[in-house]
């Protein structure tokens, strides 16, 4: 009886756990956003891009969002790009996570005969999901990024 009781007490504190991980504050996207190119140099090489460039590079509409915030990089041979998409909740992630992989594979066929450097990178997408949010980021600040987002929300 005792066990039973102790692995009931484990499980409710594990899912309790995986619970609170996957939950994110109601933050506006101008706070995420904002956080983001002031603690990063995304800004430098990257430019905001416009309801029709989310339509045309990554083939989400911009009505589907809550919120997003669109950057990609002002080089054409660049695959660097940062997109963080607030949903109505972490049950409508699936369509826009199905779009990221799109995306990666479509730029990855783009440039493996000739973009070894852009395949790798591509590759090593960083993608996270949190609460109602997916992050997906190509560029040299991975880390930076996943750090000031997740601080963030």
């Amino acid at each position: 009886m005792k066990k039973k009781a102790v692995f009931v007490l484990i499980l409710i504190a594990f899912l309790i756990i995986v619970y609170i991980r996957q939950n994110a504050d109601d933050v506006p996207m101008l706070e995420v956003e904002t956080s983001i190119l002031t603690e990063t140099d995304i800004a430098s090489d990257m430019r905001k891009c416009s309801d029709l460039d989310l339509s045309h590079f990554m083939e989400i509409s911009a009505s589907d969002t809550v919120e997003y915030i669109y950057y990609k990089s002002t080089d054409a041979l660049s695959v660097d790009e940062l997109l963080i998409i607030k949903t109505g909740g972490h049950n409508e992630l699936a369509p826009f996570r199905d779009a990221v992989d799109d995306r990666i594979d479509s730029q990855i066929r783009t440039f493996e005969s000739y973009g070894p450097d852009q395949v790798a990178a591509l590759k090593s997408a960083l993608i996270v999901e949190k609460g109602p949010y997916i992050l997906y980021y190509v560029g040299p600040e991975q880390d930076k990024v996943e750090e000031v987002f997740t601080h963030a929300i």
